[in-house]
């Protein structure tokens, strides 16, 4: 977990959008496999390409995290890495979740 020590790492929340809205990862972004493109200029604009990454998905099983991870080393991302366990991992470790707030 060193790496979550570095301020600069952003956490990317690979899920559906509608999974990070029920609970996420405090401070994570939401960038979903399913879509990525629709996803992807808004995330481009206020996420420099040099800026460490650490995306997660859903768990063990799941490949989300590690295919946006390619989409986004393609589009010229330097520094990402995959948290393993996913957010599964997270809530085994009794770490916090945040939801989002409906306006």
């Amino acid at each position: 977990m060193r790496l979550m020590e570095n301020p600069r790492v952003l956490l990317v929340d690979t899920r559906d959008a509608r999974d990070f809205l029920q609970e996420h990862i405090p401070g994570a972004m939401s960038l979903p496999y399913h879509g990525f493109n629709e996803h992807y200029r808004q995330f481009a604009a206020s996420v420099s390409n040099d800026r460490p990454l650490l995306l997660y998905c859903y768990g063990s099983g799941c490949g989300l995290a590690a295919r946006t991870g390619k989409r986004l080393i393609t589009k010229g991302y330097t520094k990402v890495t995959i948290l393993r366990g996913g957010i599964e991992a997270w809530k085994a470790a009794s770490l916090p979740l945040e939801r989002e707030e409906e306006h």
